[in-house]
């Protein structure tokens, strides 16, 4: 595998996904990578919030690897949702409350 970085340090190809990574279109900040193409074709692009949140990653080529992810108080993700798999809110809480139980 060989990867490529720009400038500012960011990766700019992975030869196993990609040779043309974009970073900070819209209003993504700057290290926010946005999209993902091979050979002039899009693979992923990615959205954020206002506050620099990732909230959608969705893939052109198999849309049952799309995500959406929605947040809470104090920036922490609330519910993750994979299409073709359902949403992972439920495992996300029980987690939270299964690692608080364990180091309380």
């Amino acid at each position: 595998m060989s990867l490529t970085h720009n400038l500012l340090g960011n990766l700019k190809s992975k030869s196993d996904m990609g040779d043309d990574y974009i970073y900070g279109a819209g209003s993504a900040g700057v290290h926010a990578l946005t999209s993902i193409k091979s050979g002039g074709n899009l693979l992923r692009t990615f959205g954020y919030d206002l506050n620099g949140n990732m909230t959608s990653d969705i893939d052109s080529v198999n849309s049952n690897s799309n995500r959406t992810i929605q947040y809470g108080a104090f920036e922490k993700p609330v519910s993750i949702h994979k299409y073709g798999s359902g949403s992972f809110d439920n495992k996300w809480r029980a987690c939270i409350i299964d690692i608080h139980a364990k180091t309380s």
